[in-house]
């Protein structure tokens, strides 16, 4: 994990937050969750609060199949 996850003390409770929501805010699996309060990208939860609440916003769901997975 980078930081600040590295070395904050809530590391061992929850593994840094959320990898699939750091994922899909950020790109990138390994970023800070941006829920989390010492993240660089508090932003972006606004931004998907205030895109999720337009009726404009088209929302695509897309099912990802897991190895193995029926």
């Amino acid at each position: 994990m980078p930081e600040p996850c590295r070395s904050c003390a809530q590391r061992t409770v929850d593994y840094g937050g959320c990898r699939c929501q750091a994922f899909h805010l950020t790109g990138v699996a390994a970023a800070t969750d941006p829920a989390c309060q010492f993240s660089p990208d508090p932003a972006l939860i606004e931004e998907a609060r205030v895109r999720a609440r337009d009726p404009h916003e088209m929302v695509v769901l897309q099912r990802r199949l897991l190895k193995g997975a029926p």
